[in-house]
């Protein structure tokens, strides 16, 4: 049997209709390290708002969290494999209102011992005559997440290259972001520019421009060689790609070979400045997160290098 890759286990979790939660058993408040487009739905706040957000944060009106989650989990046992325990709760939405909740909760390990995280996988909410009235037909939130999710899936796609667009992009970068910032890991941003894009439509117009913007996009993430490497369209003639865990050295020598492979799709551009052909150049920032800062400020210094480095530059570069 072919081995699942992670890419396709987190789409598996995202399309279960209830929510789900993996959070870290061995830290205080017990971050999150995952959360499933139904508990976006159910707790307002979007993922990259959730991840690496305390577990404790969530509940409501409690005066000692993370003394009232270890009770409720007192009967797990951390030193070996049980049942989930089913416990109850009352979660503050972004939105500021009660929310009942009921979650099994199930330890998992990734060696025998204790569990390093806890699945959390909602079941129902409010009261037993309520899960019954529930049960009979389908709810609200089961109609919108499924609208919901057929609208992520337009909102979040370019149409010209099928790649995903700036909104996603920008998503991926606040998770990433969150993620880094915890783990104390360096992240990294590349993005392209592709020289002249302008006067390349004014001569071959429209459907040429959005082929040629198809052939980069898959020059791009054809380059993207690890899991977590996401590749995006970040505007009219700009790519962006980021990169987890990975030296400023790394990074370029991938935005490098992408401009090396972009130049050798051999595609005529004759009132190029740089090139006979379409070329594209590269703006690289990689920061490990500190906890005070935003994800723009990544973003700002990606622009930044990208201005201060010339398209003839690039290609030189790269050749």
């Amino acid at each position: 049997m072919k081995k699942l890759s992670k890419n396709v286990l987190l789409q598996v979790l995202d399309c279960a209709p209830n929510g789900m939660l993996i959070v870290h058993a061995r830290k205080p408040g017990f971050p999150i390290a995952y959360a499933n487009a139904a508990i976006e739905v159910s707790s307002g706040y979007e993922k990259g708002e959730l991840i690496g957000r305390p577990w404790t944060k969530l509940l409501d009106d409690q005066d000692d969290p993370q003394g009232f989650l270890e009770s409720q989990l007192s009967g797990i046992h951390f030193d070996q494999p049980s049942q989930p325990q089913r416990v109850e709760q009352c979660w503050k939405t972004k939105s500021g209102r009660s929310l009942s909740i009921m979650l099994h909760v199930s330890p998992l390990y990734d060696r025998p011992g204790v569990p390093d995280y806890l699945l959390l996988n909602q079941s129902a909410s409010g009261s037993a005559e309520q899960q019954q009235d529930e049960a009979a037909a389908p709810s609200f939130g089961d109609t919108f997440l499924g609208t919901r999710r057929r609208m992520m899936r337009m909102n979040r796609t370019d149409s010209a290259t099928g790649i995903p667009n700036r909104t996603a992009f920008l998503e991926v970068v606040d998770r990433d972001w969150a993620i880094a910032r915890r783990e104390q890991c360096p992240l990294s941003v590349i993005l392209f520019q592709v020289d002249a894009l302008d006067e390349y439509s004014a001569s071959f117009g429209r459907h040429a421009t959005d082929s040629t913007m198809r052939k980069i996009a898959h020059a791009i993430t054809g380059s993207l060689r690890r899991h977590g490497d996401f590749g995006a369209r970040y505007s009219n003639d700009r790519f962006a790609v980021i990169m987890g865990s990975t030296d400023e050295a790394q990074v370029t020598s991938v935005a490098e070979h992408v401009v090396s492979k972009v130049r050798s799709l051999a595609v005529h551009h004759p009132k190029s400045t740089t090139d006979r052909f379409v070329t594209i150049s590269y703006g690289i920032a990689t920061e490990t997160p500190e906890w005070t800062a935003s994800s723009s400020t990544l973003l700002d210094r990606a622009e930044e290098s990208l201005r201060a480095n010339p398209a003839d530059e690039s290609n030189k570069a790269a050749g």
